[in-house]
C-alpha cells in the first residue's frame, strides 16, 4: 500500500496525480515507490514496464510536461510589458493544452484497445456456445477396448494430424486433392495407425491437431483454389475428424487431443492486422468436444496451459512440446522454446513445411511432420515437390521414441510424374 504522502490530493485530478507520481519516482528514485505502485495507483490496464518505457523517454508525457513548465517559466522572466513575451507565453499555453489533450487522446485510444479485446474475447465464447449447444453429439454404440498390459509393457502413439487444408482443390501433374479425397487419406492414415498399433500393441494415442486444418483465405490464389467458403471448411474438417477420432476411439484405451493453430486460419489475410490467438483453427476442437462427448475414453483439451502458439503434453514421464512452425525453425526452435519457457523438452512436434523430417538437437527430438493436401500452386511456383505424409511417433515408458513411421498417404509426387513423362513417351 502506497505511502500516505504519494496519496492524492483533494484538490488533485486524475492527470496531474499521476503526473507527480511519475515525477517523484524520475526525479527522486524513492526506495518505497515503483512503477507497478503508479499502475495500481491510477487504476492502469497497462504492464509497469509500458508505463516506464513511455516515460523515460523524450517524448514521454512527463518529459513534455516539465519541458512546457520550463518554457512558462523562462518566459515569465521576460519583462511583462513585452508584446512578443506575451505570445510566446500564450503558444506555450496552447502547445501545454495540446499536449494535455494528447494524453486524454492516447488513454482514450487504451480504453479502446480494451474494449475491443473484450469484445473478441466475449465473440469467442459466443461462437463456442452456440457449437456446444448446436453440435448433435455422434450417437454410435462405443466399444472401448480394455487396458490388458502393464505400464512397461504398453506403448503409445503420437499422431499428428497436420497441414490439412480443407477447402482447396488441387489438380496438377503431382497431386489431385480436394474433400473426397480428404476422406480417402483420413481412412489410409487410420488403416496405418491401427496397423502400427496391433504391431506395437499400443492401447494409447495422443491426437496432435497442428495447424492449418483449412485452407483459409490469405492469399489471393487461394481464393481461386478453394472450393469452400471459411465457415464450411471448419464445419467440413471438423465433422471428418470427429468420425476419424471415433473410430480411433473404438481401437484405443485412452485417447487425448491437443491443438495449435497455424498461419492459413488467421481471420485477415494480412498477418500483420491480424491479432495472436484469433485463428479460425482454434474452434475445431470445441466442435470436437461437442460431437464426441459420448465417448469417454477421448479426451479434448481446448485450452493451452502455455500459450496459444504451442501446447506441452507429456507421454510417460517425457515432456512434448507441439508448435505449428509459423514462428518457429526446426533448428532453433528447440533453443528458443527451452529459453522461453525455462524446462527443456525430450521431443517437439512441429508442421508448417509439408514434409517429413527428424532431427535431434541437444538431445531433444524435432519431429516435423508433413501435410495432408500435397502440392498445390504455392509449391508449384516455389518448386517444392511434397507428398502427402504424416509421421507417427511410437512412444515408450523407456524412449520419447522407440519408433518413427513415415506415412505416406498418397502416391509420391515424384513416382506420379515420373509415370506421366513416360506414358506420355
Amino acid at each position: 500500500m502506497l505511502d500516505t504522502k504519494y496519496q492524492q490530493l483533494p484538490n488533485e485530478n486524475w492527470r496531474d496525480y499521476g503526473i507527480r507520481l511519475i515525477g517523484i519516482l524520475l526525479d527522486q528514485r524513492p526506495d518505497d515507490l515503483e512503477w507497478q505502485d503508479i499502475v495500481d495507483a491510477l487504476g492502469l490496464k497497462i504492464h509497469r514496464d509500458s508505463l516506464r518505457k513511455a516515460q523515460n523517454t523524450e517524448f514521454g508525457g512527463y518529459a513534455i510536461y516539465k519541458y512546457m513548465l520550463g518554457k512558462m517559466d523562462e518566459l515569465k522572466a521576460k519583462q511583462a510589458d513585452n508584446s512578443e513575451y506575451l505570445e510566446e507565453l500564450k503558444q506555450a499555453r496552447r502547445e501545454l493544452e495540446n499536449e494535455k489533450y494528447k494524453i486524454r487522446d492516447e488513454r482514450n485510444e487504451l480504453r479502446r484497445l480494451q474494449r475491443e479485446e473484450s469484445r473478441r474475447e466475449s465473440f469467442a465464447d459466443l461462437v463456442k456456445r452456440i457449437i456446444h449447444e448446436n453440435v448433435e453429439p455422434i450417437c454410435d454404440e462405443v466399444c472401448v477396448r480394455e487396458n490388458n498390459l502393464s505400464i512397461k509393457d504398453s506403448s503409445t502413439l503420437i499422431i499428428p494430424v497436420s497441414d490439412v487444408h480443407t477447402g482447396v482443390v488441387c489438380k496438377n501433374a503431382w497431386n489431385n486433392y480436394d474433400t473426397k479425397e480428404l476422406i480417402c487419406r483420413l481412412k489410409e492414415y487410420f488403416n496405418k495407425i491401427c496397423e502400427i498399433k496391433e504391431r506395437h500393441k499400443s492401447d494409447y494415442a495422443v491426437i496432435v491437431l497442428g495447424g492449418d486444418l483449412i485452407s483459409g483465405i490469405i492469399h489471393r490464389n487461394l481464393r481461386l483454389e478453394n472450393n469452400e467458403d471459411v465457415v464450411r471448411q471448419i464445419k467440413t474438417i471438423s465433422t471428418y475428424l470427429s468420425n476419424f477420432v471415433r473410430d480411433l476411439a473404438n481401437q484405443f484405451v485412452d485417447i487425448s487431443i491437443y491443438s495449435v493453430s497455424g498461419n492459413h486460419s488467421r481471420v485477415m489475410a494480412d498477418k500483420e492486422d491480424s491479432l495472436k490467438g484469433e485463428e479460425l483453427d482454434s474452434l475445431v476442437p470445441f466442435y470436437m468436444q461437442a460431437n464426441l462427448q459420448n465417448y469417454k475414453n477421448v479426451h479434448i483439451y481446448t485450452e493451452n496451459s502455455v500459450d496459444d502458439t504451442m501446447v506441452c503434453f507429456k507421454v510417460y514421464d517425457k515432456l512434448w512440446y507441439a508448435v505449428h512452425g509459423t514462428y518457429d525453425n526446426p533448428i532453433s526452435v528447440v533453443q528458443n522454446l527451452t529459453m522461453m519457457t525455462g524446462v527443456k523438452p525430450d521431443g517437439i512436434l512441429i508442421g508448417h513445411r509439408h514434409s517429413n523430417a527428424m532431427l535431434s538437437i541437444y538431445d531433444t527430438k524435432v519431429v516435423q511432420s508433413g501435410c495432408m493436401s500435397g502440392v498445390d500452386n504455392y509449391a508449384i511456383q516455389k518448386r517444392l515437390s511434397n507428398t502427402a505424409e504424416q509421421f507417427i511417433v511410437v512412444a515408450t515408458p523407456n524412449k520419447t521414441i522407440e519408433c518413427l513411421y513415415d506415412i505416406q498417404l498418397s502416391e509420391s509426387s515424384i513416382n506420379s510424374v515420373a509415370k506421366s513423362l513416360a506414358s506420355s513417351s
